[in-house]
């Protein structure tokens, strides 16, 4: 049986979800914060592609909940082997901001450049830098 490799990560900043949910749920958002560069819309079963960090990758939207989440497989473009699932949620927090919630998960071995922990550290500080707002991880 194989093991599962999963990076969980959250980020706590002060804008309000409407704001946030912008960049999350396009394809010009996701490249303020996520990739370099994205053609894919952000709708249940959308297919596209991105580029993260000079890998270019297919990616399969499985579910979008408006203004509240995301899921996605993505994978290396020649490798359906390295796909990974990664879960974005999003939720308003009592003072007006919003947490990000992300969980990756893969097959250990598969998707390691990927589901690394410091990888989604980053992407938490760009979506942060992105918004202009202050952020707790």
């Amino acid at each position: 049986m194989s093991e599962e490799l999963v990076v969980e990560r959250s980020i706590d900043l002060d804008r309000p979800t409407a704001e946030v949910w912008a960049l999350l749920a396009t394809a010009d958002g996701w490249c303020e914060w996520m990739v370099d560069s994205a053609a894919i819309e952000v709708a249940s079963g959308a297919v596209g592609s991105v580029v993260d960090d000079e890998v270019h990758r297919r990616v399969c939207i499985r579910h979008v909940d408006e203004g509240q989440g995301l899921t996605f497989a993505w994978w290396e473009h020649d490798d359906p082997a390295s796909a990974s699932e990664v879960t974005i949620t999003l939720h308003e927090l009592g003072d007006g901001g919003s947490r990000v919630h992300v969980i990756e998960r893969a097959v250990l071995g598969a998707a390691v450049r990927t589901a690394q922990p410091s990888v989604w550290e980053v992407r938490a500080c760009l979506l942060a830098m992105a918004l202009h707002s202050p952020a707790r991880v």
